[in-house]
């Protein structure tokens, strides 16, 4: 292409910098990059302390799960076995059958490395890993019988 049909094709004039007006423009493009670094680091320097707690939080509300499944397999065993809250509490393996999966049903593992405690019928089942994330508190048909009576 010759410089006629250049400017033919762009519709104007090709343009022609001075070495003090490309300077500008690669100054001008090193703060743009500069300030896009910045933005970026900033962005980071702000969320990186909420990683661990939300790592922290979703394990939690897995434990929270297991400990749900739990307390519903507890109630089916008690209704099925016609046991009060009177009777020795289920152990792991009586709740097996209720976790889903037939008669070999999966137990669930705490996802921080804790153990369960099913508990007596009128209480929540337990983690031992920090009771205070590591709870479901519900009530069940026991506690809301009790309630009505």
């Amino acid at each position: 292409m010759s410089g006629g049909n250049a400017k033919a094709a762009l519709g104007r004039a090709p343009l022609k910098l001075s070495e003090t007006e490309r300077a500008q423009m690669r100054k001008s493009s090193l703060f743009l990059i500069l300030g896009l670094m910045a933005a970026v680091a900033v962005v980071i320097i702000v969320n990186l302390p909420r990683a661990p707690a939300y790592r922290i939080n979703k394990l939690a509300g897995g434990c929270q799960n297991n400990l749900r499944i739990i307390n519903s397999a507890k109630e089916e065993w008690a209704l099925e076995n016609r046991k009060t809250t009177n009777d020795p509490p289920p152990t792991l393996n009586d709740l097996r059958p209720y976790m889903g999966r037939g008669i070999n049903g999966e137990l669930p593992e705490c996802l921080c490395g804790g153990t369960y405690t099913p508990g007596r019928l009128d209480e929540s089942a337990k983690c031992s890993l920090t009771p205070d994330e590591h709870t479901y508190e519900r009530k069940n048909a026991y506690e809301a019988k009790r309630q009505k009576q």
